[in-house]
């Protein structure tokens, strides 16, 4: 996907990591069918894109990545815990590749993780809001 695009416009300039798969189940409900996709879907395919990206943004010292996560707060795991990983690990590698050198603005970069829309869901849902 990031080949192809770079081949088509010579450039890659902004990532929305905004993954869907959704499991709101107890553990004892959760197969691991549905853990694999979960995480496969949220926490691997968010690497996976970062991963693809970063050296294209790193060599035009330009490049913008949104990631679509809430902030990690254990008070979302009640009856989520699957999902909770899946998207906690996306958070953690949003802070995780800032931290390194691509976030914050600098050389050009903006890293951050999105949890506005995300947390009026999931807390609505769970009367924590």
């Amino acid at each position: 996907m990031v080949d192809a695009t770079v081949k088509e416009f010579g450039r890659v300039d902004f990532l929305i990591c905004n993954s869907g798969a959704l499991w709101w189940k107890n553990v004892d409900a959760t197969p691991m069918s549905k853990y694999d996709l979960v995480q496969g879907v949220n926490a691997r395919g968010t690497f996976a894109c970062v991963a693809a990206c970063l050296p294209h943004m790193r060599r035009q010292n330009f490049g913008r990545v949104v990631v679509m996560s809430p902030p990690v707060d254990s008070r979302l795991l009640k009856g989520h815990v699957a999902y909770c990983i899946s998207k906690f690990g996306m958070t953690m590698i949003a802070e995780g590749v800032a931290k390194v050198g691509s976030g914050g603005g600098r050389g050009g970069f903006f890293f951050c993780f999105f949890f506005f829309v995300i947390i009026v869901v999931v807390f609505g849902f769970l009367g924590l809001c």
